[in-house]
């Protein structure tokens, strides 16, 4: 599913009652995403219409030069991805390279859903927190192992 069509079909533009674990957007923190969904401005790759991106490929020591040496970087009228490492999986799942999804944790954290949100299982995320995936994706899921699979 393209982030266009969840998008019309997943989150509608706005939600009057924001209770029950529904955010602005009208994603319910109580029902999981699909795994291959693109979650747009809930990606640290994804810049906002308007916005600018480096596209060049350079690589740098840190993220406080990548942000600052603005030369070169490309204008981004529509917004998108701007994943520097290659063609995400969720925009493209034939001919993308992987699943190159991070969580932009402010954003998740301004719309109420919690960082592991849009990930879809405990492989997916550092075994540094594996543990802590695992904890709070069963309080708030119910499932069993991580897997991205209901428990049985």
């Amino acid at each position: 599913m393209s982030y266009a069509d969840a998008n019309k079909t997943l989150a509608p533009a706005s939600v009057k009652d924001v209770g029950g674990g529904v955010d602005l957007m009208g994603w319910n923190k109580n029902t999981k995403p699909p795994a291959d969904f693109c979650p747009g401005r809930y990606c640290f790759q994804w810049v906002p219409p308007g916005g600018t991106a480096d596209r060049s490929g350079r690589s740098y020591r840190s993220f406080e030069e990548a942000i600052t040496r603005r030369e070169g970087w490309v204008q981004m009228p529509q917004g998108g991805c701007a994943c520097a490492f290659g063609l995400c999986t969720r925009l493209d799942p034939v001919a993308g390279d992987s699943d190159w999804y991070e969580p932009h944790e402010w954003a998740l954290e301004r719309d109420g859903l919690p960082w592991f949100y849009f990930i879809p299982s405990v492989d997916k995320v550092d075994s540094e927190f594996h543990e802590r995936y695992l904890r709070e994706s069963r309080d708030l899921w119910g499932e069993g192992d991580g897997s991205g699979e209901p428990s049985r």
